[in-house]
């Protein structure tokens, strides 16, 4: 419909330009309706998961600050938040939902390899996706391999 209402309006009729304005027109009205709708449904769901906060939520700041909600008040626009040991107070407009974290399975084997690397051992390994581990040389013995080959090439 609207191909043919450019059609009319590049064959020279003024009415048919008058038609695919009016029809221009009417789909940019639709479509701001439709987004003006959809951020309003956005901004009540924020507003009424930001009123029923309550103590031992996690939560963020939109600034990035993590923590957990201590006192939320919402007559008064305001929640505390325990931040690793440290309280501070926030209006509550400044509170977004914390970022997703995903849980890897490889998290629990690093965290058995990590207790065992830290026992004094100085062998270095690395697990792959597939729970392959492979030896890893740490900086300290690629930098000494490669000064020992320059100096070898040097002297030849």
């Amino acid at each position: 419909m609207i191909l043919a209402a450019a059609r009319q309006a590049r064959s020279g009729s003024g009415f048919g330009m008058e038609i695919f304005m009016i029809i221009l027109i009417v789909a940019l009205i639709v479509m701001m309706w439709l987004s003006s709708r959809k951020q309003k449904k956005t901004q009540q769901q924020r507003d009424d998961w930001r009123n029923n906060l309550k103590p031992g939520d996690k939560v963020a700041t939109v600034s990035g600050l993590l923590g957990t909600i201590k006192e939320a008040d919402p007559a008064h626009d305001q929640v505390v938040i325990d931040s690793e040991g440290s309280l501070s107070r926030w209006r509550i407009q400044a509170i977004v939902k914390p970022p997703v974290i995903p849980h890897y399975a490889d998290e629990d084997n690093n965290a058995s390899e990590n207790s065992n690397a830290s026992d004094g051992s100085s062998e270095n390994t690395h697990t792959s996706s597939d729970g392959q581990s492979a030896d890893v040389q740490s900086a300290d013995t690629q930098s000494t391999d490669t000064q020992s080959d320059s100096s070898q090439s040097s002297s030849d």
